[in-house]
């Protein structure tokens, strides 16, 4: 498992500059990728009572498995990589009830 403190900037951009951004950095939208994060949250909302926040990232074939917390600067973030059915009873049955969870919690 790894774990590192993350500190990041959004910026909100119009439609002109995420496209002038796109074409400085790229030469083609194709040569991008796709990611699909899944945000996760217990019925009684107790990450976000506690300022946390659980997320499992598909990228390049692959699950990644993220709980942030909040830290002295920014939020901790302990991160591991998961198979598809661990990603599939995480989604399905109840985002805390997990061994991999409970071992970064």
């Amino acid at each position: 498992m790894q774990q590192h403190l993350e500190i990041e900037f959004k910026q909100l951009l119009s439609k002109e500059d995420y496209y002038t951004l796109l074409h400085h950095f790229k030469k083609d939208e194709k040569d991008g990728y796709q990611q699909i994060n899944y945000y996760l949250e217990s019925k009684d909302q107790i990450l976000h009572q506690h300022h946390y926040a659980l997320r499992i990232r598909y990228k390049d074939q692959r699950y990644e498995l993220t709980l942030k917390r909040p830290y002295l600067q920014g939020r901790m973030e302990h991160n591991a990589y998961i198979s598809h059915e661990q990603f599939i009873q995480i989604k399905d049955h109840g985002c805390l009830d997990h061994p991999i969870l409970r071992s970064i919690v």
